[in-house]
């Protein structure tokens, strides 16, 4: 289903929708997730394109249940994906397995997708706010839920990342990342990699040069890594 107008996306709450493209929606600043289908005792929405349109905010209360594929495209004015407090976000999207945003230039991090349990996919390009992937206050609070980072991402892809520094500030783990993506992202000195990486069975890697050079490397993952190049 394609959506260009705020009039259209008001019907879908009545519906029951497994597809939705919206494109160029103009003066709505708040997305709240629960408006966009109605599952009548089965499936809901399942994959959701997001393309240049005035979010500010895309608000989740439960509803992205049902959801497996969200691709983010042109929002230059998202500043942040919001939950309930009293919830986590693996309660919200326990069957994402792919999410691909770019050129969202206010979106500032992306704390939500650390503890996704079926999340395969991780593809982020040209989000130039974005300092940290995992905001350091939202880090503290998943921390206390024991549970286990990123358990099922086999591909992750960063580009074109201007400020991005850490992906947060301790090393986490990828027990199956087998896919790695990098390529200008100056400011990025440290990868977010555990020892335990040198474990993992990649299939592709890849950086340029600029970015494997400037990074700060643990020795041995380094030379785990360049077998793969």
């Amino acid at each position: 289903m394609h959506v260009t107008s705020v009039e259209t996306l008001g019907l879908f709450k009545h519906l029951p929708t497994w597809n939705i493209t919206m494109q160029e929606l103009r003066h709505m600043p708040i997305l709240h997730f629960c408006d966009l289908s109605n599952k009548h005792g089965g499936e809901g929405l399942m994959q959701l394109t997001i393309q240049d349109c005035d979010f500010k905010e895309l608000l989740i209360y439960g509803s992205g249940v049902s959801l497996k594929h969200i691709n983010l495209s042109g929002l230059a004015k998202l500043k942040q994906i919001i939950w309930p407090a009293e919830t986590l976000p693996i309660e919200c999207f326990p069957r994402l397995a792919s999410l691909h945003i770019s050129y969202c230039n206010s979106l500032r991090s992306l704390s939500w997708v650390l503890h996704l349990p079926c999340l395969r996919t991780l593809t982020i390009q040209e989000c130039s706010a974005m300092e940290e992937l995992i905001d350091p206050v939202d880090q503290m609070q998943q921390a206390s839920s024991g549970l286990s980072t990123f358990p099922s991402l086999q591909s992750l892809s960063l580009s074109l990342m201007a400020k991005l520094v850490s992906f947060r500030t301790c090393p986490l783990d990828f027990p199956v990342l087998s896919e790695l993506w990098l390529e200008d992202c100056p400011k990025l000195k440290k990868l977010p990699f555990k020892s335990s990486i040198v474990n993992n069975k990649f299939m592709d890697v890849y950086f340029n040069e600029k970015c494997w050079e400037g990074l700060e490397w643990d020795t041995t993952i380094r030379f785990y890594l360049i077998k793969f190049l």
